[in-house]
C-alpha cells in the first residue's frame, strides 16, 4: 500500500513538474491566454490553464456526456490537458468536470454564469440561409441565444450563447455549418 502511495506521489509531482514546464515554454514561446480549443466549463486563461491542470483525467471520466477529450501529443503545448469535442451530446454544464478537479484549473466562481464559448453561423453552409426552411439549431438551444432574424435566417445572440454546442449536434448539414469559438 505504502509503494502504491509514493508511486501516486511520484506521478502526480511528475505531471505537476511537467505542467509547469510547459506553462513556461508557453509563455516564453509567446503563446497568448486564448485557447485555440474549446475548454471545459470553468477553465482559467489558458497559459495558467497548461501549467496548472495536473493532466489526471478525471474531468474526462466525470463527464457524464462524454463532452471531455484529453489532447493528445499532435495538438502541442497543451498535451494532456481536456477539451471539449461534441460528437453525439452537448454540454449540460453538470459541473461535476469542476467538482473533481483538485489543481484549480477549472473553477466556477460564485455568481457567475459559465461560458464555454460562442456559436457562429457559416452563413455559406446553413441550410436555412441557402434558402432551404430550416430552424434546428432555434428550437435546439436551451438559451434562446439563437433567434430567426426576417422569420427565416437564424442569429446567434452571443450575450446569451454559452457554447453548449446543442446547436451543432441538431444541424442537419454534415459537416455542420455551427462552430464554436473558444471564449476570450
Amino acid at each position: 500500500m505504502i509503494a502504491n502511495e509514493h508511486a501516486f506521489s511520484r506521478r502526480k509531482l511528475v505531471k505537476g513538474f511537467l505542467g509547469e514546464m510547459l506553462g513556461y515554454i508557453g509563455k516564453t514561446a509567446g503563446i497568448n491566454k486564448k485557447s485555440k480549443f474549446l475548454r471545459p466549463p470553468g477553465a482559467i486563461d489558458e497559459l495558467e490553464f497548461i501549467s496548472t491542470c495536473l493532466r489526471c483525467g478525471k474531468c474526462q471520466v466525470s463527464c457524464q456526456k462524454g463532452c471531455i477529450e484529453i489532447l493528445d501529443q499532435e495538438k502541442g503545448i497543451g498535451l494532456g490537458t481536456p477539451y471539449i469535442q461534441y460528437k453525439n451530446q452537448s454540454c449540460d454544464f453538470c459541473l461535476e468536470c469542476i467538482k473533481v478537479c483538485r489543481s484549480g484549473a477549472l473553477l466556477h466562481p460564485e455568481d457567475t454564469e459559465l461560458v464555454i464559448g460562442n456559436a457562429h453561423i457559416h452563413q455559406y453552409k446553413c441550410l436555412a440561409w441557402q434558402g432551404a426552411i430550416c430552424n434546428n439549431c432555434v428550437h435546439s438551444c436551451k438559451n434562446k441565444a439563437i433567434k430567426l432574424k426576417d422569420n427565416r435566417y437564424p442569429d446567434i445572440i452571443e450575450e446569451l450563447c454559452r457554447g453548449c454546442g446543442a446547436c451543432m449536434i441538431q444541424c442537419f448539414q454534415q459537416p455542420t455549418a455551427i462552430f464554436i469559438q473558444p471564449k476570450n
